[in-house]
């Protein structure tokens, strides 16, 4: 067995130009496991919902700005989405599609990508809940030095 061309898809394929069901097998459960997007690259462009997006800057944006808005936290929202069903059809091809191994290898890494973008889609999501966490603890804590202002004076009982 030769390994693949790149590092997400060695050992995965035997590179005789015959996509076998072995090879199927192997590359979609490489792609089910834990850590498949590892050393994967976000893709540049990535065809979602029949329009092309430039999906490394628009990621890139999203991370670093940090200033998020509703709007900005709803367009990534929905991103992740359809990133999710583009993946979702990668892998339903992966399984189905009459394919050659330089067909399915492109396939395994464009997926590989997309699951790296989600992952950080997924954690700037996260970042913004903390940070909303720390806004609420924050109110609640001054009030309750409010309070116990009040109550210091003689206002509140």
């Amino acid at each position: 067995m030769v390994d693949a061309p790149s590092p997400g898809g060695q050992g995965l394929l035997d590179m005789n130009g015959v996509f076998t069901p072995d090879e199927r097998e192997r590359i979609l459960a490489r792609l089910n496991s834990l850590f498949a997007w590892v050393g994967a690259r976000v893709p540049e462009i990535v065809e979602l919902e029949g329009r092309e997006v430039r999906l490394r800057r628009l990621l890139n944006k999203l991370i670093n700005d940090p200033a998020l808005d509703d709007e900005d936290l709803e367009l990534a929202r929905g991103l992740e989405k359809a990133l999710v069903r583009k993946e979702q059809e990668l892998k339903r091809q992966l399984r189905e599609a009459e394919l050659t191994e330089d067909e399915a290898l492109l396939l395994f890494q464009e997926a590989r990508g997309l699951l790296r973008a989600m992952l950080r889609l997924r954690e700037l999501g996260r970042e913004e809940r903390n940070l909303e966490g720390a806004r609420l603890r924050q109110k609640l804590d001054d009030e309750k030095r409010w309070v116990a202002l009040l109550r210091s004076v003689g206002k509140l009982k």
